[in-house]
């Protein structure tokens, strides 16, 4: 049994996230498995290909607006993802969903009209940008492959239906092992595109173009398009609930899952964002505000061929990993159903409960791949995610809390207001130039278009 925690928490919030991320283990061992779990999946959240993509998608807006994004948003999330971490216990209660802290910093009516909203659009958005993600990785190996009749909405349909038969593992925690196979697919798929990038790059002229192109209204909304589309990379939005079933003492656990999480990034991110762009240029992005990863950028032709296995087996990575974090973001939304519906009495395998979880799972991947079908644009869906879902939780409530709650000194309390009023700034402006290229790109393509990866 795990040891009594002195903190008090909200017991009925705290029994839904337990059951979500827990649930009932086999083994009996709930101590080892809560560790696994927190490290395992705190750690495999923030490492998966697809999160790779936008920050070469965001290099796109121009080397300056690129370098500034990536590393701004890398050592700011940093120091927020702690912050948020080290308010997990405060003042005596333990605080297990991000809109209970926002309730301690600017009220209980933040919570649910601020918050919660937030957390909900940007998995929900994160969601079908996978899909997206996935559905353009399989018709590239598809295309690889000499395929040519199946169209990129039927490819999300199929990856759809293989969601649908994966959401029915019904835990988080019973996930853990799919986060384990993410964490090592993720450094295969990082080096092996760095590899490809290199040696095309090495071996052929490809035609490069770091240009930003378009008129000077252009330019200012892709600047911004650009940072929040990099804010989707270093999205962390469910630390608190991950951090519910940390291993005590949690805000300790979860600081070094952070700095364990942040080396990674600096060995997988950074490399495959910087190299991918110096060797691609604009060719990471396609028109139409869909997107050409660097890995895919190089379809093999007479005047530039590349090692088919290798694109084929990359875009099978990035395929596993997208299904993998559709798995992991369906979750956290069906949970606030299934807690509603289902009988806590009876099994998770009870045929009531399983009906239940079964239709609730499967509607939602429904709702979220007829989005993904109808609107693939993908650069677009990241900007308006980044702006909408990202910035608010991962960089406006955590400095929030730190101003108002932590009373830090006066330069450190400067330097947060000017972070605040700056993501703010970005917050605005990335979303309006999000909506604008989705209108822009819907304006030139049918519903349910066919883009080509």
């Amino acid at each position: 049994m795990l040891p009594a925690k002195p903190m008090i928490a909200d017991d009925s919030a705290h029994g839904a996230v337990e059951k979500l991320s827990a649930g009932k283990f086999a083994n009996g061992d709930e101590e080892k498995a809560l560790e696994i779990q927190a490290e395992a999946l705190t750690v495999g959240k923030g490492l998966n290909g697809t999160g790779k993509v936008p920050l070469s998608v965001g290099f796109a807006k121009g080397w300056a607006a690129g370098t500034l994004a990536l590393m701004l948003g890398f050592f700011v999330t940093l120091w927020t993802s702690r912050i948020v971490a080290s308010f997990h216990e405060h003042k005596g209660h333990r605080h297990i969903r991000y809109r209970d802290l926002a309730a301690i910093a600017m009220g209980p009516n933040w919570g649910s009209y601020y918050v919660w909203p937030c957390q909900w659009g940007n998995l929900i958005g994160a969601l079908i940008s996978f899909f997206i993600q996935a559905g353009l990785s399989f018709k590239a190996v598809y295309t690889l492959l000499g395929g040519e009749t199946l169209t990129l909405t039927e490819m999300i349909v199929i990856m759809a239906v293989v969601c649908m038969v994966m959401a029915q593992i019904p835990t988080m925690h019973a996930l853990w092992f799919i986060n384990l196979l993410n964490l090592v697919s993720v450094f295969i798929f990082t080096y092996m595109t760095v590899a490809v990038a290199i040696w095309q790059t090495c071996y052929y002229k490809l035609p490069r173009d770091y240009g930003v192109h378009g008129s000077p209204v252009d330019k200012a909304f892709g600047v911004f398009q650009g940072i929040v589309i990099m804010h989707f990379a270093y999205g962390n939005t469910l630390i608190p609930e991950l951090q519910a079933t940390a291993k005590p003492p949690s805000i300790v656990t979860m600081k070094k899952a952070i700095w364990m999480l942040y080396a990674q990034l600096t060995l997988t991110y950074l490399p495959s964002a910087f190299i991918g762009y110096a060797a691609y240029g604009q060719a990471v992005v396609s028109g139409g505000g869909s997107f050409l990863p660097f890995f895919m950028a190089a379809v093999p032709t007479q005047d530039n061929p590349s090692p088919k296995w290798a694109l084929v087996f990359i875009n099978l990575l990035v395929l596993w990993n997208s299904i993998c974090f559709c798995l992991l973001y369906i979750a956290p939304v069906t949970e606030h159903f299934e807690t509603k519906y289902m009988n806590d009495n009876s099994g998770i395998w009870a045929v009531k409960n399983w009906l239940i979880r079964t239709v609730i799972r499967c509607a939602y991947i429904f709702f979220a791949a007829l989005i993904a079908a109808m609107f693939p644009y993908f650069g677009d869906i990241l900007a308006l995610v980044g702006a909408l879902g990202i910035t608010p939780l991962d960089f406006l409530l955590p400095l929030a809390m730190y101003i108002f709650l932590r009373k830090p000194v006066l330069w450190k309390k400067i330097l947060a207001w000017i972070l605040l009023i700056f993501y703010v700034i970005v917050m605005i402006l990335g979303a309006v130039a999000a909506i604008r290229g989705i209108v822009l790109d819907a304006s030139h393509y049918s519903v349910f278009p066919n883009l080509a990866p």
